[in-house]
């Protein structure tokens, strides 16, 4: 039988990540590493709930998904656990009397390499996971990968562990809770590549995306060639202030502070409420009447435009980065001068090469790092 009196990690209470799925990392961490025979008894739901200090209902939540990820197994006709071995994916060995039937010859299908996925919400986390998904099937000569996106009720190391995962994509990873579980990843030593935005990880393999900071700047020399009368630009923010966001910021401030522009920053945290976004932007025009620029980076695009149009104020210049849905619409239309972002495929590419070396992938040499890409009402 298992003793859990001998384990002497706990649970945080103050940690983002939710207690079940902690208790889960803790009891497939022990049960894979600590050398216990397969069939020996788990702890009781009981001695879990008094080692832990936790709720019955946390306590079976985790024990359920155990039994789930194939650890343990229910021992009929009590309430207990049984330990198993998570089942091999290798073939099992014939006993000396048994009767072997050789299989018919047939040709070996392509090894699918299981990398978990977590993209996060929004229109980019879709555009991005079509392209990826994509270059998992194509992009690689003999090799192709099986995405396994993140339940979002159990953590990286979790599904990494349940699923024997070879690496895993995170894209803007902007949530602290993500930011504890990839650190938490470098004792499993699973490559772990960042999309969209850098990561300061220790267990971090590789970023693929453009240098955003440097993306901010060309966006900026832009607004500087096509209207160097300006003299203030407005920047709208999400609220989620993603590392991407904090980054194009930096560098398109840094380039108009040095031509001696005035920036104005106005977040877009309440886009869901429009009349307040719409008075935010209505005061930040009324306080600085030389604002004849605009450069969105989130939603509201539309109603930063609407605002400094109401009192008959020209724009000089209009830019957006991202080519979500409202950006696009309002390129269509000329709202928009110029609409700046990575070419998604690219992205996609260098992450799934960045996850190992050419031996593992069968494929050599790594694509080029992503650059920024221009889109205007008339394409080049």
């Amino acid at each position: 039988m298992i003793d859990a009196t001998d384990w002497h990690d706990g649970v945080s209470v103050s940690s983002r990540i939710p207690l079940h799925a902690q208790l889960l990392d803790i009891l497939i961490d022990h049960l894979s590493h600590d050398g216990y025979l397969s069939g020996a008894l788990l702890p009781t739901e009981r001695s879990l709930v008094r080692h832990f200090n936790l709720g019955r209902i946390t306590v079976r939540r985790a024990l359920d998904a155990l039994v789930a990820a194939g650890y343990a197994q229910p021992v009929p006709g009590t309430s207990r656990l049984r330990l198993q071995s998570p089942p091999s994916s290798g073939p099992q060995p014939a006993s000396s009397d048994s009767k072997v039937e050789m299989p018919q010859r047939r040709q070996p299908s392509p090894r699918r390499i299981p990398i978990c996925v977590s993209l996060g919400d929004g229109w980019w986390a879709d555009a991005f996971a079509a392209q990826l998904q994509q270059q998992a099937d194509t992009s690689v000569k003999d090799r192709r990968f099986r995405l396994i996106p993140v339940d979002a009720t159990r953590t990286l190391q979790t599904e990494v562990r349940i699923h024997r995962a070879q690496g895993v994509i995170i894209r803007s990873p902007a949530d602290p809770g993500v930011i504890e579980q990839v650190e938490s990843l470098a004792r499993l030593a699973v490559p772990v590549v960042t999309v969209g935005s850098d990561l300061p990880a220790p267990n971090r393999t590789g970023y693929a995306g453009a240098n955003l900071v440097h993306a901010g700047d060309l966006v900026a020399g832009l607004l500087l060639a096509a209207a160097p009368a300006v003299e203030a630009t407005l920047i709208l923010t999400p609220d989620g202030r993603f590392y991407a966001d904090q980054e194009i910021e930096q560098g398109f401030r840094r380039t108009l502070r040095r031509a001696r522009l005035r920036v104005v920053t106005v977040s877009s945290r309440d886009h869901d409420h429009q009349p307040a976004l719409r008075s935010r932007l209505a005061a930040a025009a009324a306080h600085d009447p030389a604002i004849t620029a605009v450069f969105a980076l989130g939603a509201g695009a539309g109603e930063a435009l609407d605002a400094l149009r109401a009192d008959g104020r020209t724009l000089s210049w209009a830019g957006a980065w991202g080519r979500s849905p409202e950006h696009q619409a309002l390129l269509q239309r000329g709202a928009l001068d110029v609409v700046a972002g990575t070419p998604y495929d690219v992205e996609a590419t260098l992450a799934l090469h960045l996850l190992g070396d050419s031996a593992v992938l069968g494929q050599p040499g790594l694509p080029s790092r992503p650059q920024v890409e221009f889109w205007d009402a008339a394409p080049r």
